[in-house]
């Protein structure tokens, strides 16, 4: 009798084992009560990661719209309707939000527009007007967008910014200062501090006046001229008995790829003097072709913004 009640014992414990065995295991396939399932997570899945999932579980889904998305790679699930774990019955269609990926939009030429029409130009693609800076134009109007970072054709996303460069109209007239007699390094400096620039160095051998003294310049003292004009000057290399070769040559900058504008320096170096051959702002990418002489040994070096880019002897 007691052998007959193990048995029977035995015998219910397998079948209660069995029935939770099969219990966790239609769980963890997603599998309800006969006719029902439980929803999956689908946050995160590909449209085809999804199906085959929904499949297993006699579950279906349809996409209820594409949406724009920086953040979630393009056919990826971002919502669905339905919470996961919930028990829905056999044939149940989950509705999706599917990610397109990243809005990419071509930035339109906006160069020569008033500043104005160029933004409404910018916010009818969906970009945003970024920085605006200004620099004198003897071509453009003042108002007009004479550059733009990025430059057009590039390819940006929604609401990302591009920079505009606007021309304030030309630049003020002024007289040019006399510098004839004065130094090289003080022609520089009062050409600085007034908003001219120094143009093409020549060197003449001269018995009279000390190295490095201004001997003629072009435009002429008192010359009415833009601010940002050049000026061109001769200077005295000395007396010939100084006996130093003379060199002048052409030399061209190759600028690296970089963002914006930088600032680049070109100073020369010699047995008479050293001075600041050339300034200006560039883009990256840009090539520079500039002229530079010395008399003896004659170095230079050209600086990108703090940083020395490149370096050499004529």
């Amino acid at each position: 009798m007691r052998l007959i009640l193990k048995i029977f014992l035995w015998g219910a414990a397998v079948i209660i084992g069995g029935i939770l065995l099969l219990y966790l295991a239609n769980a963890l396939l997603g599998i309800g009560e006969k006719g029902t399932a439980i929803v999956p997570d689908l946050k995160g899945k590909t449209v085809d990661q999804a199906q085959r999932l929904l499949r297993k579980r006699d579950l279906s889904f349809s996409i209820e719209r594409w949406v724009f998305s920086s953040k979630i790679q393009k056919g990826e699930i971002i919502s669905q309707n339905l919470d996961p774990g919930m028990g829905v019955k056999d044939g149940r269609v989950i509705q999706v939000v599917v990610s397109q990926g990243p809005d990419m939009i071509t930035v339109p030429d906006v160069r020569g527009y008033d500043y104005r029409q160029a933004e409404v130009q910018l916010q009818d693609v969906e970009l945003q007007p970024g920085t605006i800076s200004y620099t004198s134009s003897t071509a453009a109007k003042k108002g007009i967008v004479v550059s733009q970072m990025p430059s057009p054709g590039q390819v940006l996303s929604r609401n990302q910014e591009v920079n505009l460069v606007v021309s304030s109209g030309p630049p003020p007239v002024i007289q040019m200062p006399e510098l004839v007699g004065d130094t090289l390094r003080s022609a520089r400096q009062i050409l600085h501090h007034a908003n001219l620039k120094t143009g093409q160095i020549g060197w003449e051998w001269d018995p009279k006046d000390p190295p490095g003294t201004i001997l003629s310049q072009n435009p002429m003292p008192n010359q009415k001229v833009q601010q940002g004009s050049m000026a061109s000057i001769v200077v005295s290399a000395g007396a010939k008995l100084n006996n130093l070769p003379f060199t002048q040559t052409y030399i061209t900058i190759h600028l690296p790829d970089f963002t914006g504008e930088k600032e680049v320096k070109v100073w020369v170096s010699d047995e008479l003097s050293k001075y600041l051959a050339y300034k200006g702002r560039h883009n990256g990418g840009q090539e520079i072709r500039l002229m530079v002489s010395g008399f003896g040994n004659t170095s230079v070096i050209v600086m990108l913004g703090k940083k020395v880019l490149s370096s050499g002897t004529l």
